[in-house]
Order: structure tokens, then sequence, then C-alpha cells
């Protein structure tokens, strides 16, 4: 037993903590189904229904624990039941923990009484005592002597487990554990050669054919019934299977034992797994008690092993009754929680419609208990989400701060950021208060029609008010929930998300600030720079005004972003990334006419044509950027998990996919180069094309998608430097 050796005892005793707890659990599951056979429970169906949801919780969680118990159990190299196998076909004799009155002999089959605890019975007695001899309740009616047995032996010749010697003498080792404290002597014959056995005394046994009562009177002239001075040894033959005899050779002994392993656990047996082992003659005391010792530990072993075993299958079999009778109780109704999918026809159902749509006194006290009953919904959810609701008020407080101005800003750009504004406002603006006041309106109505009745005395009064238009209780109830669940889906989608609206809210903050930066700032520095280079305040302006143009152009294209995925056609992470790479372009386009705007201008003011130059050229430029600013949205659409998302996608970039398209196409006109030149009239053409290419036929591959991307962009590229090779020609 090497394995054994490697249990720890704290493991040994965490185990059987694990398993009283499952017990103590699966037996409190077991009788709340038991005392579900009340006449109250045919009555209250739905609470039935509600605890079968509870009981199904205990019983995953039982299942749970005894998930955790199995490993346990095959936590061994050869697996509990292997090393059970072997102490079973190591032992013969058994007594058990929960059945001290009886031993059981494992090679044959046989019951015998634990003298222990079980007196024994005389010889005359056993007659009468026979009809109702059942030690620990087991065979009535069943128990015959050994020597019954032996008997029915030799007249049938059919063998019952025991073997015979002359003489009729039985090999019989009965334990003398289990002989008890007192010394008696057991008879098996009316005859006078019988065999005497006692506590102390011998191991083997005598068999006749008839029993009776025998006297005979001894020397003293007394005359005395020896049969009174004698017991009998009750057996019962309780498993009738020659295949476990020791002589039966069509099994192993593994296989012999794992029919008696069954037998244990079908009659909910906890057998002790002990040694009986006896000083050898001559065999010196501490040898005899250390190899006692050895076989003590190895028991100890056993029957811990054996308590895991039997516990786990015992849990099993609960386990299966008790989901049995879980399947046979009724489905329960989905309890009606007060969330956004909170469903007013059910609490509907417990109105009695038909009184209520015929009595304004019905409908007022109706009306007014449903209403009352909502809002102690509400308080009771928002005691149970204080913390959202501080999210909320602090978001309010964030919002209501005043918007930051410029007098640089032109009335669109002033109306534009204050809409935006005030749109976000009234989107984010999280909170029960409008919700109360809407539900208190309807109740203070009811309550004055409630009022109203009161101090009525005229059937005039009474016959307009029964008249009074209302709408019906069932549109009043379903109107008042619906406004409960909107503002209550609202609160929950802020609290799944709150990270996205901190997000868009800091972004728009951003976005104004950047845009006032821009008016107020960056102007001058550009001005400075130009003026210090000599550059006409003409020339400045129009840069200015391109600058502010692309800008404004972001500006307006940000709350349709954000109202998508405020509505749900976006997703947070396409809203957010998007914001990210519209971040990225602004900076580039900053960075543009703050640093190499300039350039551009100086590059080509002496040359002919070099207005047109520096247009073309910068429109170039502006289509590098662009493009790279494609390349990054092009990873968010093919990214998104619906093709409806991506769609809107890339309608969302078509604005500055065809910006710089036009922008050409409109230089070209203004400048009136189309009626001068053919090259202008071909670049032109070929640009209206491209304005009028569709990425959309490409959505479904995102390498195509991608080189039609970049295939604009060199197409777009050739155009403009065809155009500049034709102006500056022009201009020799």
């Amino acid at each position: 037993m090497n394995q054994l050796a490697t249990i720890p005892t704290n493991n040994r005793e965490q185990l059987v903590a694990q398993q009283q707890q499952l017990t103590e659990q699966l037996r409190a599951l077991q009788f709340q189904l038991f005392d579900k056979t009340s006449p109250d429970v045919v009555e209250h169906i739905n609470q039935l229904q509600l605890e079968k949801a509870k009981q199904q919780g205990i019983l995953q969680q039982a299942q749970q624990q005894l998930a955790q118990l199995n490993p346990e159990l095959e936590n061994f190299d050869t697996g509990a039941e292997q090393i059970l196998l072997g102490a079973i076909s190591e032992q013969r004799w058994y007594a058990f923990k929960n059945k001290r009155e009886i031993v059981f002999d494992s090679h044959v089959g046989m019951l015998f009484p634990n003298f222990e605890y079980i007196p024994h019975v005389t010889c005359p007695d056993w007659f009468e005592k026979q009809k109702t001899y059942a030690p620990n309740g087991i065979g009535k009616k069943e128990w015959l002597s050994l020597t019954a047995y032996c008997y029915q032996q030799e007249k049938t010749d059919k063998y019952f487990g025991y073997e015979h010697e002359n003489f009729g003498k039985v090999k019989f080792n009965y334990p003398k554990k289990f002989r008890g404290n007192q010394s008696v002597q057991i008879i098996f014959s009316k005859y006078r050669s019988y065999e005497r056995y006692s506590s102390l005394g011998e191991d083997k046994f005598s068999y006749y054919k008839e029993f009776s009562h025998h006297s005979k009177t001894d020397s003293t002239g007394t005359t005395r019934d020896w049969a009174k001075e004698y017991n009998v040894f009750p057996a019962f033959k309780i498993l009738h299977d020659p295949e476990i005899f020791p002589n039966y050779p069509r099994l192993t002994s593994l296989e012999k034992a794992k029919i008696i392993l069954d037998f244990f656990i079908k009659q909910d047996w906890i057998p002790n797994f002990e040694s009986f082992l006896e000083q050898k003659s001559g065999e010196d005391v501490d040898d005899f008690l250390e190899r006692f010792a050895k076989a003590e530990e190895k028991c100890t072993e056993y029957n811990c092993i054996f308590d895991a075993y039997y516990q786990r299958i015992q849990l099993q079999k609960q386990l299966v009754e008790l989901e049995v009778k879980i399947s046979e109780l009724p489905e329960p109704e989905p309890e009606n929680l007060f969330t956004s999918d909170f469903d007013y026809r059910i609490d509907l159902k417990n109105y009695h419609l038909t009184e209520i749509n015929t009595s304004v006194w019905q409908y007022s006290l109706a009306a007014q208990k449903w209403i009352n009953d909502l809002l102690t919904q509400i308080d009771d959810w928002e005691n149970r989400h204080q913390h959202l609701l501080e999210h909320a008020l602090q978001l309010n407080h964030t919002l209501t701060k005043k918007l930051p101005t410029s007098q640089n800003l032109n009335i669109n750009e002033q109306e534009i950021l204050v809409i935006r504004h005030q749109h976000l406002q009234h989107r984010l603006n999280f909170s029960l208060v409008p919700l109360r006041s809407a539900l208190m309106e309807l109740l203070q109505q009811n309550q004055e029609i409630e009022h109203t009745l009161k101090q009525s005395y005229s059937l005039k009064d009474l016959a307009a008010l029964e008249n009074q238009a209302r709408p019906s209780f069932v549109l009043l109830a379903e109107h008042s929930a619906l406004l409960c669940t909107q503002t209550l889906k609202q609160l929950e989608w802020l609290e799944s998300s709150l990270d996205f609206i901190h997000a868009i809210v800091q972004s728009e903050q951003q976005e104004t600030e950047s845009y006032l930066i821009l008016l107020d700032k960056y102007q001058k520095d550009l001005t400075t720079s130009a003026v210090e280079h000599g550059i006409e305040a003409e020339d400045v302006e129009k840069w200015l005004n391109e600058w502010r143009q692309e800008r404004w152009q972001m500006l307006t294209q940000w709350q349709p972003l954000v109202d998508a995925g405020l509505n749900g056609e976006l997703t947070e992470s396409n809203v957010l990334a998007v914001l990210q790479c519209l971040a990225q372009y602004q900076q580039d386009i900053d960075k543009f006419y703050l640093e190499r705007r300039l350039g551009f201008h100086t590059n080509h003011a002496l040359t002919p044509n070099g207005h047109r130059q520096e247009k073309l050229e910068k429109e170039h430029e502006f289509t590098k950027l662009n493009h790279a600013f494609m390349q990054q949205l092009e990873k968010v659409i093919f990214a998104s998990k619906t093709t409806k998302q991506k769609i809107w996608l890339v309608r969302f970039t078509e604005i500055w996919q065809q910006n710089i398209v036009h922008e050409v196409i409109e230089f070209l006109k203004n400048e009136e180069l189309l009626e001068r030149s053919d090259i202008a009239q071909i670049v032109s053409e070929e640009m209206r094309k491209i304005e009028q290419q569709n990425l959309l036929a490409c959505l479904q591959d995102a390498k195509s998608y991608s080189q039609a991307l970049t295939q604009r962009e060199e197409n777009i590229s050739k155009l403009m430097f065809k155009m500049r090779k034709a102006i500056q020609k022009e201009g020799k």
C-alpha cells in the first residue's frame, strides 16, 4: 500500500468535512422537496415554481462540491475502488459501523450474530425466538441455526459454503472478537457426541440430522436438562452467490471482491476493515506489536477510503433522486424583475379588469395602487443602484458647465458647437427625476378623481365624472410601465457603457477646445509667420479659410458619428476607433498649415503660373494625408462585425474621399483652364470618374478595398502631375 502512505492526514480530514457539508445540503434539499406534498402547494403553484429555482441552485452547488470530491478519490495510482477490492480480498470477516449486531462472512455470504451486542439463545428458547429473531432488523423469520444449514447440506448434498471433515466437523474460524465476553456452550445435536464452543473455546463444530431436548441424571442423582445449558448458533444465508466461494475457479479474487463491494453498497452497510491478528506461538511481543501496528495503519487507510467511496456513491444516488423529483415539479414562471425587461402584463393579472373598467371608483383606486407600486419599485431600484446614479449626476454636472467660446467664432460655428453640446447633454441626461414627475402627475390626477367622488352628492356630477374622458386601465398600465422600462434601459446602458460615455464627453470637450485654439492661437501664429516672410495678407487669409474649412468638416462629422454609437448603429469600439483616426488626421492638417504651408507658397511665388502649381501641389499633399487617414479607417471598417456597420463607415468617409477630387475640378473650372487646355479637360473628366467611384463594391474583401483605395490615390497623383506639367509648359 505505498500509494496509501502518500495521503496526508489533513487531506483526509478535509475530504470528510466536504462530505459532511455536502450531505447536510442534500438532506436540506431533500426535506424541502418532501415538504412540498402539502395541499397548500397545490393552491400556491407559483410559490412552488419559485422554490424550484432555489432548489436547482442548491442542487447545482451540491454537484459542484461533488465534482471537487471525485478528484480526491482518484488521487491514487490504482484508484480508490482498486484499493478497496484488494483490501476486501485480504479480509474474510466483517463487522459494520452502521449494523453492529451482525457479522458477515464474505467467503460464503452468511450472516452471524455479533455476540458483543446480541445475547445468546438457549436451545429450548430458540423455537420461539426464531420467529422474531432479526439482528438490526435483518432477515426476520429467516434465521436458522448453523446446525440446520449443515443438516440441509448433508440431506440435499448441496454445498452452502462450509466444508466439513470426518465426524461432521465443520471448518469454522469465527473471530474471537465477536464471541462476546461470556463463556457459553453451543450444541448441535441431541446426542452425547457434541463439540463445545465458548469465547475462549474451539474453532470447529459437529452437527447431526436432528435436534431435540436431552435430559440426563448426573452422579448426584439430579436430573438435568442438558439442552438448557447449551445455546444455538444462529445464521442467515443472505448472499446466494456461489461465485464468491474461495474454491470457485472462474473468477479472480478481485472479481469476487467486486461482488462483495457492490453488495455492501447495495445494502448500505459500512464495513470495518480489521486485521484480526493474533500473536504467533513463540513470537516476540515487540515484533507482534510492530506487525499489529502496521496492519492497523493499513486498515485505517482502508476505512478512510471506503468512507469517501461510499459517500460519493450515496451522494450521487441522492442527486439522481433529487433531480428526478425536481424534474417532476411544474416549470417555474419567470420572475418579473423590475428591470428594463419588466413585463407589466404579468402584474396586470393581479387586477380585476372587468370591475375596474366598469367602475370609476375601482379605476381610481386600482390606478393609484398601480402607480404607487411602480414608485416603490423605482425607490427599490434606486437604493440598489446608488453608485450608478452618482455617476449619472456627475455626468450631468459636467455637461451643464458653460461651454467655452471665442470672439473669433462666426455664427455658423457658434451654432453648431452649441447645438452639438445641447444634443449631447440631452442624450446623456440620465435621471429618475423626470420619470418620477410623470408618475406623480398621473397619481395626482387619479387622487383627484377619488377626492371628487368623495365630495360629490349630485347624481349629475357623478354622471359627468363617469363620462369623463380617461384611458383604459390597461393603456394606463402599459404607458406608465413603458416610461419606467425606457428610463431603466437608459440607466442600464449607462452602467455598461460608462467608459464609452466618458470618452465621447472628453472628445467633445477636446474638439471644442482644439477648434478655439485654432481660431485664437494658430491663426495668429500663421499670420505672424507669413508677415515675417512678406506674404500678402490676401494669401494668408486664403490659407486660413482653407484650414478652417478642413477643421469645420471634422466638426460637422463628429455628431453623426457619436449619434451612431449612441443609437447602436455602430459599436462603441467602432466610434472610439474612428474618433482616434480623426484626431490623428486633425493633428496632421494642423501640422501641415503650421509648418509646411508657407514653404509651398515660397517655392512657387516667383515662377510662371506659380499660384496654380502651388494649388495643385497643396492638393497633392492633401491626397497623401487623406490616403493615410483612409488607411487607418480601413482597419476600423474591416474590424467591424456586420456588413451594415461597414457600409455606414464607408459612407461616412465618402466626404473626405471626394473632397479633394471635387476641389481639383472646381479649381480647373475657376481658373478657366477647361476651355484653354485639352489636358485640363481630360484631367477633369478623369477626376469626375474617380469622384463617382463607389468603394462599397469592395466591402466583402479587405484586400480588394485596400487595392482600390491605393489605386485611387495613385490615379489622383498621376492626374495632378499631368496637370502641373501642362501648366508648366503653358507658363513657358
